[in-house]
């Protein structure tokens, strides 16, 4: 369905994820008192940089991009072409891979010195959450002639944030994981309803086009 979603629409694959995740937090939002408009949320999004001749090589080549979720647009058309805008800008400035080289840091850097800069980072983070979209095998994967069912991944919280979600294919599903601080977020049941009912006004909006 979201393949579909893509085709008919446009963007990429990541970005109809994208456009899901920003209708529900939309509406959780505003289901909380909290005008969305006011807001300016952004996410960030961990993205592949492995090049062709990397391809099959162990060890990960994975960058990220922050990217303002338009959460105070109640067009969910329009939430997939801020984004798609958004992201195509950053796939042509290269961001990620600049980016790239932070992530390499910790290669030569001292442990300590590492710890403490990560440390600072945190205190004032420059996104609101972290969203990862993981391709997985579409492919049956059986253990012991078990087969696997469902895969839901998990993204660790960083400190003073409330909230992750990791998506995973596989085998033809996609499976939405989620990891909250149950201390700021212990509606997080509320956030999941949401995405449903954001995934049938993105699809509503499709049939219309």
């Amino acid at each position: 369905e979201i393949k579909e979603l893509r085709r008919t629409l446009g963007g990429s694959l990541n970005d109809v994820v994208l456009t899901i995740a920003t209708g529900a937090v939309r509406l959780f939002l505003q289901q909380r008192q909290v005008d969305p408009a006011k807001l300016d949320f952004r996410v960030l999004a961990p993205v592949s940089v492995r090049t062709e001749d990397q391809s099959g090589k162990p060890g990960n080549r994975v960058s990220a991009w922050i990217v303002p979720l338009p959460v105070g647009e109640p067009d969910p058309l329009e939430q997939l072409k801020a984004i798609s805008r958004r992201t195509a800008e950053l796939k042509s400035s290269k961001q990620a891979v600049g980016a790239e080289v932070l992530t390499q840091v910790a290669e030569w850097t001292p442990a300590t010195l590492l710890s403490l800069g990560a440390r600072n980072a945190t205190r004032l983070l420059p996104f609101n959450m972290v969203v990862t979209n993981i391709p997985g095998p579409q492919v049956p994967l059986y253990l012991l002639g078990a087969r696997l069912e469902a895969i839901y991944p998990m993204v660790p919280l960083f400190s003073n944030q409330a909230l992750g979600i990791a998506v995973m294919s596989c085998d033809g599903n996609v499976f939405w994981g989620f990891n909250s601080d149950w201390d700021s977020l212990p509606d997080l049941h509320d956030l999941v309803e949401r995405l449903q009912v954001s995934f049938e006004d993105l699809q509503k909006a499709a049939a219309l086009v």
